[in-house]
């Protein structure tokens, strides 16, 4: 038992987000650098596009599962983080809203996508 102050305190929403790996892939053609949003379409975006951030959060395993426990899961806001052009990182804050044991838990949270050919 824990009060809600508590409770929001220790829940780790990232590693939720994460999925349990280190870093999220997201693939990139060598030859036109467009980005994959699926496995057969790929599309050409800028740097830190709107459309990229969408490719992005569309790579983040545990908000596109449907009927998994944790699709209660609430995208309240989503920006980028700097990163160096060349470093093949994307970094993103999304900031996450949920409810557990009728406690609302919002939280900001930095994901990072390695960019592959």
């Amino acid at each position: 038992n824990q009060c809600p102050s508590c409770l929001a305190q220790n829940f780790d929403l990232q590693s939720l987000l994460q999925g349990g790996n280190s870093e999220l892939i997201i693939n990139q053609c060598r030859q036109c650098r467009r980005y994959a949003r699926t496995d057969s379409h790929y599309e050409y975006c800028e740097p830190e596009s709107p459309q990229l951030l969408s490719i992005c959060l569309k790579h983040i395993p545990v908000l596109v599962k449907k009927g998994h426990a944790s699709n209660k899961l609430h995208i309240v806001d989503s920006m980028w983080i700097w990163t160096e052009p060349n470093s093949m990182r994307l970094k993103v804050r999304v900031t996450v809203r949920t409810e557990i044991e009728h406690v609302t838990i919002q939280q900001r949270v930095p994901v990072e996508f390695r960019i592959q050919w």
